[in-house]
């Protein structure tokens, strides 16, 4: 792992927000303009996907709070094209694309339904650590960390660190609250491959 590198996190920003995959499907809720939007998933050989699990969240899904009625999913066709129909065109979307056994996905931000095909291009995971403290960094807390827009949502218990493996490469801003009432919004500028974030109420260190 590279050097430390502290990220200094008021304990009051407004924000919201890490681990995966919430399993029911249902249409999204309400708009009275609908229309198609759809897309092709590729894998990091350029080919298509095949089988890949897409899903369709709304830009503002906060996972803190989980709703699966708000989540689509489909999967690709053998040229690895999906499809959503009776897209609310009145808000804004996120895609999330992966192979879950192969660790590989991909996040498209701020779509909007009508003409075109969106492209996802999958890439290997990044993997987040998760730690929670009292203060000082000695003894450990429980609590949340997730990523707004998408549903990634692990629970820290305490006692070890929190493993989040499917990572898109784009999502670089997660949220850690505690148990004890702090938060801390975090984005960062790049990732390596691994990140490890250890935090207390004063501040975070992610260490990659």
């Amino acid at each position: 792992m590279n050097r430390m590198a502290k990220f200094a996190a008021a304990g009051s920003l407004l924000l919201a927000a890490c681990l995966f995959m919430p399993d029911e499907q249902t249409a999204q809720g309400g708009g009275s303009d609908t229309e198609t939007l759809t897309g092709i998933v590729t894998g990091a050989d350029g080919g298509p996907a095949i089988g890949a699990l897409v899903k369709l969240l709304p830009a503002d899904y906060d996972p803190s709070h989980p709703d699966t009625t708000l989540i689509r999913k489909a999967s690709t066709d053998k040229s690895g094209r999906f499809r959503f129909e009776k897209v609310d065109s009145a808000r804004s979307w996120n895609l999330i694309a992966g192979t879950p056994g192969r660790k590989s996905w991909a996040l498209a931000r701020g779509l909007k339904p009508g003409p075109g095909s969106r492209p996802l291009s999958l890439s290997l995971a990044k993997v987040f650590l998760f730690s929670l403290h009292y203060a000082g960094y000695e003894y450990k807390d429980s609590g949340i960390a997730y990523f707004p827009g998408t549903d990634i949502l692990a629970h820290c218990n305490g006692v070890s660190a929190s493993l989040v493996d499917s990572v898109p490469a784009g999502a670089m801003r997660f949220i850690v609250e505690s148990r004890a009432g702090w938060k801390h919004d975090t984005t960062l500028v790049s990732i390596v491959d691994s990140v490890d974030v250890q935090a207390d109420r004063n501040g975070i260190i992610c260490a990659q």
